[in-house]
């Protein structure tokens, strides 16, 4: 059970995560009060079939009753985060990805740390992002908004921005964490193809004015093409970031001990997701 003072609640907003919904939700829910969950398709796939992830959720053990499963069909990101918020009216808004995995210990320093600061409005958690398999990391710092103040009338205006009478949390006050002591793992290139097709692909159809550019034949000649010669798909844009492409530009071995419930993962050991 969670004994701190400050109230978190981990929500996340997904459709098809089954290869990590289960770990991620295993990875936080010793250290939150709640876990809300949005579930459904993005107006722009609507056609793409389900996979097995309501299953999972549902078959979870929960033995504290922290789960609550919301399923619906959502016109933008935001909006389903929103449907999250609907549920969580006081403490703090944990924003989670399905395919982001926490270590325990990590959790816990990091909710002493936001105990210790009332004034902030939200905290940046740097990511580990993996590329392909669970041992090579990409090279960078990466902060992304994940833990945010509960007011009454703020909101999510766009994918992960929470906004208060118009204006951005961050520049209400925002805090980064050290990465080098409070960071998760991140998964979202360390999957299989048909999901990094589903992903690319809801990004290029989005209807809600947060289409990313992806750079053309992504899929095709950088994530396919990596497969029989990565030399050939890293030079052909200068990087693999889909947008942007030298954003991802360098590797490195991961040096940093996998939070237990990854063990156990089918990928965990593979040379190559696909």
């Amino acid at each position: 059970m969670a004994t701190d003072k400050i109230e978190l609640s981990a929500c996340y907003s997904i459709f098809n995560e089954e290869d990590w919904i289960q770990y991620s939700i295993e990875s936080v829910y010793d250290c939150v009060e709640r876990i809300v969950i949005a579930w459904g398709p993005w107006k722009c796939n609507l056609e793409v079939p389900p996979d097995n992830t309501r299953r999972i959720i549902k078959n979870l053990d929960d033995p504290d009753k922290k789960i609550l499963l919301l399923e619906g069909q959502y016109n933008s990101e935001h909006e389903q985060r929103n449907a999250c918020l609907n549920y969580v009216k006081s403490g703090y808004y944990f924003l989670v990805d399905a395919d982001e995995i926490y270590d325990k210990k990590v959790m816990m320093r990091m909710k002493k740390t936001i105990e210790k600061h009332p004034e902030v409005y939200v905290f940046k958690i740097p990511s580990l992002i993996f590329w392909r398999n669970f041992d090579t990391i990409i090279e960078g710092e990466f902060n992304f908004p994940r833990v945010f103040k509960v007011l009454p009338e703020a909101s999510f205006t766009w994918l992960n921005m929470m906004s208060l009478g118009g204006t951005e949390y961050e520049v209400l006050g925002q805090y980064i964490f050290n990465g080098s002591k409070i960071f998760n793992f991140h998964f979202a290139y360390a999957k299989s193809d048909k999901a990094m097709y589903e992903k690319i692909r809801a990004c290029i159809e989005r209807e809600d004015g947060t289409t990313h550019i992806i750079v053309r034949n992504w899929y095709e000649k950088v994530w396919i093409g990596w497969k029989t010669d990565p030399v050939s798909a890293f030079q052909l844009y200068g990087g693999v970031h889909p947008v942007d492409p030298p954003a991802f530009s360098s590797f490195r071995k991961r040096t940093e001990t996998l939070p237990e419930c990854l063990k156990k993962h089918p990928y965990n050991g593979l040379g190559l997701v696909e």
